[in-house]
């Protein structure tokens, strides 16, 4: 996984990750050149004060001072240049990442997306993702880097004893031990809890967004939900801090034993310099190596659990780009076709043991108006998604001349069938937009979609607004106008008398019309009618059924 991961980083752009590991090498070699410089500063300036009765020879000293001065401005520069490039880097990985889960999300039909588990996997997969293969990209050259600077010092101490690295090395092996112990655990409960985390989210949901309140409001559902919400969040925090716990306990104990390593290599350098007569300079670049080393191992062991933790957690984001996309749809929209066939289908969704439609049989011919008439329930909506290609019937079958609906391609449908939904969907984005969002190949010509506005009666609402057709819609954003229920279903009628569609579907198209509108939109089916396209209305109310040539009741 953290291969996998660091070969997206470098596919994202290699000159920058070239770039940020070379400024990682730099960083890590600097602190040895510092460390040099400081022990030669040390021994000039007591050798300058034991020379000197009158004081401290500076110029003396201004070749050590300058050495050192160079290494330190080189590590605030190099710091800089760091930061630069891990921000140039980060932002072209998120940005491809999310690429990535746009594009595979694209890829996974619309029938797999309704199943609850696949939420679940999707929550686990996408929570955070963009940042994960970056987090792992700098946690490998941070590794790296603290590596190198460990090996840096470790050249300082094996002058006194061989083994001094080797001890610094071990020291940090029991605080690594517990932490990918814990590690392991944290991603375990993580994986148990990501259902409550979603349940969390939805209670949030219903707690703070608009579409929810007034209902929430009027039926007194606040402290209900509150409570709901508080009581997950009670028993998920309790089994997080118990964890937390129970690691605070062993990396206490885990640091004990890292901390009597350390000390007893502090102990052998001070023994040694006093019984070999070293300089206070070097004295001093021994214990701050001695630091520098242990700060080393302590950053490798950090990022090695980082590392650790990282490749569990973006497995699941590679398990849902690895998913299998739908299977490949490539037959074309039947030319001229003559009918619509439904045989025996039935179809359960995902999850579910209840049956949504059992043995729907009928046919459609082209150029009719024809009504679909049901109570709620009996499948009008999902034999609806069928048409549309989204849903694939469990048995029998939903076919264009004989072609299976499901094997037309997704483009040939988007071509050929439009839809305006029973739960149609509100885009924040300009009135003139969300009209020729009904057929996007198309170009966006303003006297086509002021066309298909006064075709569903909404050209002078639309003209009335600060910018016209250019004023953003919905209420996600400041500055946005927002709509009537009727009058975004207006809207959306729009998109379907923009589109040239062959079948053109009213899904309860007409629930939430005034009688003027419902009587425009009959004049619009009357219309598509005498073009020669096939018309379908589902709907349980009489009177927007009046507009078809006959009605299949499904009862």
């Amino acid at each position: 996984m953290i291969i996998r991961s660091l070969r997206i980083v470098w596919k994202s752009s290699p000159t920058w990750a070239a770039a940020s590991g070379v400024s990682v090498v730099l960083n890590a070699l600097l602190p040895l050149v510092m460390l040099w410089a400081m022990g030669r500063m040390v021994d000039a300036t007591l050798a300058s004060v034991s020379a000197a009765a009158d004081g401290v020879d500076v110029m003396a000293l201004m070749p050590s001072l300058a050495a050192f001065g160079v290494a330190l401005f080189a590590s605030y520069a190099m710091s800089a240049l760091s930061d630069w490039c891990t921000s140039e880097l980060g932002e072209k990985l998120k940005g491809r990442v999310a690429d990535m889960i746009h594009s595979q999300m694209s890829k996974v039909d619309y029938q797999t997306m309704q199943s609850p588990q696949f939420q679940t996997e999707a929550f686990r997969a996408i929570s955070g993702s963009t940042q994960m293969p970056v987090n792992i990209f700098f946690s490998t050259i941070n590794l790296v880097e603290s590596s190198l600077t460990f090996c840096a010092m470790s050249i300082w101490l094996t002058q006194v004893k061989w083994w001094l690295p080797l001890v610094v090395m071990a020291a940090g092996a029991p605080v690594v031990a517990v932490r990918m112990w814990d590690t392991r655990a944290a991603y375990g409960l993580y994986k148990r809890l990501s259902t409550d985390e979603r349940r969390m989210r939805y209670y949030n949901n219903v707690l703070t967004q608009p579409r929810y309140a007034p209902e929430v409001r009027l039926f007194g559902l606040t402290d209900l939900f509150r409570d709901l919400y508080a009581d997950i969040h009670r028993r998920t925090a309790g089994e997080r801090t118990g964890l937390k716990r129970r690691s605070m306990i062993r990396q206490v104990l885990a640091s004990g034993l890292s901390t009597l390593a350390v000390m007893t290599v502090f102990v052998v350098v001070i023994v040694m310099a006093v019984g070999e007569g070293l300089s206070v300079g070097s004295l001093a670049m021994y214990l701050m190596a001695i630091r520098r080393a242990e700060t080393a191992v302590g950053s490798m062991s950090r990022r090695s659990i980082t590392l650790h933790s990282q490749g569990l957690y973006v497995r699941s984001l590679f398990e849902f780009l690895d998913l299998r996309a739908s299977r490949s749809r490539k037959a074309p929209f039947p030319a001229d076709f003559k009918r619509i066939e439904v045989r025996d289908v039935s179809f359960s969704y995902p999850g579910s043991g209840r049956r949504a439609l059992r043995g729907m049989s009928f046919t459609i011919g082209r150029g009719e108006v024809v009504g679909i008439r049901g109570g709620n329930g009996t499948g009008k909506s999902t034999i609806v998604k069928m048409l549309c290609g989204l849903l694939r019937p469990d048995s029998g079958i939903v076919a264009i001349d004989g072609t299976a609906v499901s094997d037309i391609s997704p483009e040939e449908l988007s071509r050929n069938v439009c839809a305006v939904f029973q739960d149609f969907r509100v885009y924040c984005a300009t009135a003139k937009e969300n009209i020729h969002f009904g057929d996007i190949r198309t170009g966006a010509e303003t006297g086509k979609i002021r066309a298909a506005a006064s075709a569903a009666d909404i050209d002078n609402l639309i003209s009335s607004l600060p910018n016209g057709y250019d004023t953003e819609l919905g209420n996600e954003f400041p500055g946005s106008e927002m709509f009537s229920r009727g009058e975004w279903q207006r809207l959306a009628q729009a998109r379907i008398y923009f589109s040239r569609a062959e079948i053109v579907i009213f899904d309860e198209a007409a629930s939430a019309l005034d009688p003027r509108a419902r009587l425009t939109m009959q004049k619009n089916i009357a219309k598509l009618r005498s073009e020669g396209r096939t018309v379908i209305i589902v709907s349980h109310l009489c009177e927007t059924l009046d507009a078809a040539d006959r009605i299949i009741d499904l009862g």
